[in-house]
């Protein structure tokens, strides 16, 4: 059976930033679905919904998020438009999205998954009131704020949103205020503290570019001192002013990745302060540096090494009586 339905770009744009990327055991979430009678996006972690008008909700359709992000580049440039067509036939699983007669405004897509769609609404939360001391604030992934941010952006110019926070375990409810699509909603889920999900690293390069790496670290307050470690060697290496931070690239982050990830690639560790930044083959450099910045050196000459943790190991390995 084929089934036609006019769907808002706007709501499109959103659905497709909550869904996953890559999901290998729940393969339906990278894609955008209609169910219920609603555009669904989703990952697990975030969710996005919308109740969309004069669809059946038995209607069950769901298009491969990497065929709705091509679709929206081609129509970029297409800002009158507020709909779009989406054309679906259940028995080829074939299907496409267009704008009626716009240039290159079409992308066809085949699914070829025949799995259901996640069971969305169970994980609708009823509104409850809440209170929260300082330890038990939940904490939100960063990453799902910024993308609850485009979402608002995608709802209308002056769109905006209030988030309700349910629990250190249950997902925060988010409204959206001043837009058209007044049954737009979505729901996010904190990183619950103490457990594995909540993991921290030291992220290097520029997050601006998207070009960095996360690198893991024990816990929260060793990514803080391995950071503030780290900047404290390239100011003493490269000089500072007293005004300009060498190293702001460098910063300490929540980990994005999976914990077994974490715990592989871990870095980051209370042993790692006991390994000295920099080398010194003469006492007076290897001092400086340790009163300035409070750290260890290696100490060298042609008798070997040490790892000198105190001014008094870098005179006793110098020969440098008291």
């Amino acid at each position: 059976m084929k089934h036609e339905i006019k769907l808002p770009i706007a709501l499109l744009k959103a659905a497709v930033l909550c869904a996953s990327d890559d999901d290998f055991i729940r393969p339906m979430l990278e894609n955008i679905a209609i169910d219920n009678g609603c555009i669904v996006g989703t990952n697990g972690c975030i969710l996005f919904y919308s109740q969309l008008e004069n669809v059946d909700p038995d209607i069950e359709i769901q298009i491969p998020k990497i065929h709705v992000q091509s679709f929206l580049e081609k129509i970029e440039s297409y800002t009158s438009f507020k709909f779009c067509k989406l054309v679906f036939d259940t028995e080829s699983s074939e299907g496409y999205l267009e704008i009626p007669n716009a240039h290159c405004a079409y992308e066809g897509f085949k699914n070829y998954f025949k799995y259901a769609y996640m069971d969305w609404k169970k994980v609708i939360p009823e509104f409850k009131e809440c209170s929260f001391s300082n330890l038990e604030m939940p904490v939100f992934n960063p990453n799902y704020l910024q993308l609850i941010n485009e979402i608002s952006n995608s709802l209308g110019n002056i769109c905006y949103y209030k988030m309700t926070p349910l629990g250190i375990k249950d997902c925060a409810i988010v409204d959206f205020y001043r837009t058209e699509y007044i049954d737009a909603h979505a729901y996010i889920m904190p990183m619950i503290p103490g457990s594995d999900e909540t993991l921290y690293c030291v992220e290097m390069g520029s997050e601006a570019d998207g070009d960095y790496e996360q690198i893991p670290a024990e816990s929260a307050d060793i990514a803080f001192a391995a950071v503030n470690r780290m900047q404290n060697e390239l100011n003493y290496s490269l000089g500072v002013d007293g005004y300009f931070q060498n190293g702001s690239w460098i910063r300490p982050a929540l980990w994005m990745g999976s914990p077994h990830e974490h715990s592989k690639k871990m870095f980051y560790t209370k042993e790692w302060f006991k390994k000295p930044l920099k080398k010194f083959d003469n006492p007076v450099d290897a001092k400086a540096y340790m009163i300035a910045t409070a750290d260890c050196v290696k100490c060298y000459n042609s008798n070997g090494s040490l790892d000198a943790q105190t001014l008094d190991e870098v005179d006793a390995f110098f020969g440098i009586k008291q």
